[in-house]
Formats: C-alpha cells, structure tokens, sequence
C-alpha cells in the first residue's frame, strides 16, 4: 500500500516541526497558543479576530479561521502548513498585528 502525503508528513515528524516552529513564531510576536498535538493551532489575538483574520487574507492572502464564531472570540485557528507557509504567516500576522494596535493606540 502506498502512502498518503498526509501520512508521509506525519511519519516523519514534518507536522510536529512545522508546528513548534509556529507555535514559537507566535510566542515572539505576543501570541499565546495552547498546546497541540494536532495539525492546527489555537491562537490568542485578542480583539477583534474576525478583522483580523479579513486582513490576513485581503492583504496577505493568508486564510486563517476566525473562532468568534464558535464562541472564542479574539481567537483564531491557524492549520500547520510547510515551515515556509509558517514562516509566511508568521510574517503576515506580524504585520496585521503591528497595524492594529497601532490603530487602537496601545500594545495588548
């Protein structure tokens, strides 16, 4: 039987690399993630998520989950790409993040 990609990137711990690598990225930018074991990440924005999330794809073409919806307002759902994707949204959200509380006139 042959092996999926998904399986492939699993097996050999690309996930879990890519993974600590943005959950790290995160914490240098200020945002908490609670821990994970999955291919995805919760993390802490604070503020509104949704214009958050907006401005990750309008102006960084970065599609993250807005998780106000579901009742966690300020939050968002990252999924766990190639460590360049990571690297990227890492980047992205740095960006979004520095404009926002710029705009609101004060670090959270």
């Amino acid at each position: 039987m042959r092996a999926s990609p998904f399986s492939s990137a699993t097996a050999d711990g690309s996930t879990a690399r890519a993974r600590a690598r943005l959950v790290a990225g995160l914490a240098a930018i200020g945002v908490d993630c609670p821990p994970s074991a999955a291919n995805f990440v919760m993390a802490e924005v604070g503020g509104d998520s949704a214009a958050v999330a907006e401005r990750l794809a309008a102006e960084h073409r970065v599609v993250v989950r807005d998780l106000g919806l579901l009742g966690l307002p300020g939050h968002l759902r990252i999924t766990v790409g190639t460590e360049e994707q990571v690297d990227r949204c890492v980047a992205a959200l740095t960006a979004v993040l520095a404009g926002s509380r710029t705009a609101a006139g004060a670090v959270r």
